[in-house]
């Protein structure tokens, strides 16, 4: 009982949405449009929001609140619309879409105010666009099998998240039926639609001060492919829906972070540095110590030798190799030359040693710390650095 009052709830909303195309009594907008949507070979039909709130607020209230069951509705009733108007162009065309403008009230946001609040609603959101695709990838609509064994042809048709019914299918493409026979793909007769995904950041002009912008991620289909480019400003209207698994750096919560603290001490001479650096050594799990007066950039790092005996090359590892997940201590940091001090940088931002000499092309973990110690530019220079 309780699934043909569904069964019926859901024939009257096709009925009004079908009403509402077919307006040739009235003012016979939405009709001329559908028939210059056929003339223009076009798939997709606009809808002014503002159109369907003056002939059926609760269709438009609806539709914004329920966004997805809504659309499918108002879909098929495209299609049969299509099909009385031109039943040629019909066939040549599976599917049919909606898109939608005009005022939409509280609907109306950006991608800092697009929070949980609107999931499955129909909204629009205006940003910049930050990020897209070079080119647009074919997903899988329906694929068309034939069987030489038994002369039968099987069709398997795909949903995945970002379809409206948002009932995902089976990934898994047809080779084989359920008897074992090996089939045969008709790509002629297969169905595809291009696929692009761009992400659109808020406003600089509209972002807080001293607050980074948001952004979000948009999915474009079939004829909304390729509209637009980075650096454009964009409005668009969609459904907002959120995609489990979604592979990114904050989904996942491995954020830019360097988790090494490294300290630099400044002092005049006599005034216990090397002590300190002493003292950690003794204490730190893992510490190497060394001095900045007769290390040099490879020393500290990796270096490319010559074995002697063999005559082949191999990689020595430097102080700060060795000292990976530990503590390194360079006292007299003043004393290096720039060139040997700034061979360290790379260790103290991404806690590895890039080696790329001697045709060696090889990446190794230094994530330490740098404990270094350092007389100042305009410090005293009396007789205890002299001794």
């Amino acid at each position: 009982m309780e699934a043909l009052d569904e069964n019926n709830r859901l024939r009257d909303i096709h009925r009004e949405y079908l009403d509402f195309l077919d307006d040739e009594e009235e003012q016979g907008k939405y009709s001329q449009l559908v028939k210059n949507m056929i003339a223009d070979k076009s798939h997709r039909l606009i809808v002014n929001i503002n159109d369907l709130r003056k002939k059926n607020p609760v269709r438009a209230m609806s539709i914004l609140n329920n966004a997805f069951e809504e659309q499918v509705a108002f879909q098929k009733a495209l299609n049969e619309y299509v099909i009385t108007v031109s039943s040629d162009y019909a066939k040549e065309t599976e599917y049919f879409h909606i898109a939608f403008e005009g005022s939409f009230g509280n609907k109306h946001v950006t991608p800092r105010t697009l929070t949980s609040r609107y999931l499955g609603n129909l909204i629009c959101i205006e940003g910049i666009v930050t990020k897209c695709k070079l080119f647009s990838t074919s997903k899988s609509c329906s694929s068309v099998h034939y069987c030489p064994a038994t002369r039968k042809v099987m069709e398997r048709k795909y949903t995945d998240l970002t379809s409206l019914e948002a009932f995902p299918s089976s990934a898994v493409y047809l080779t084989k039926d359920d008897e074992g026979n090996t089939l045969e793909t008709e790509f002629g007769l297969s169905l595809y639609k291009d696929h692009q995904t761009i992400s659109i950041q808020e406003m600089p002009e509209k972002a807080p001060a001293g607050q980074l912008p948001r952004s979000v991620d948009i999915i474009c289909d079939d004829d909304l492919v390729d509209k637009c480019k980075p650096g454009d400003r964009i409005q668009v209207v969609g459904n907002f829906r959120c995609l489990p698994n979604k592979q990114g750096s904050f989904t996942n919560g491995t954020f830019k972070l360097r988790g090494d603290i490294n300290v630099l001490l400044i002092g005049d001479p006599s005034v216990a540095k090397s002590q300190l650096l002493r003292y950690v050594l003794t204490t730190a799990p893992r510490a190497i110590p060394t001095t900045g007066r007769g290390s040099t950039g490879v020393g500290l790092t990796a270096a490319v030798t010559t074995d002697q005996e063999t005559g082949e090359r191999r990689l020595e590892a430097g102080a700060m190799v060795l000292a990976d997940r530990g503590v390194v201590c360079i006292d007299e940091f003043d004393k290096m030359s720039d060139i040997d001090r700034t061979a360290i940088h790379e260790v103290m931002e991404q806690g590895k040693v890039t080696i790329a000499k001697a045709g060696i092309h090889a990446s190794l973990n230094a994530r330490c710390s740098v404990l270094a110690a350092a007389n100042p530019v305009y410090g005293k220079s009396g007789l205890e650095e002299e001794f």
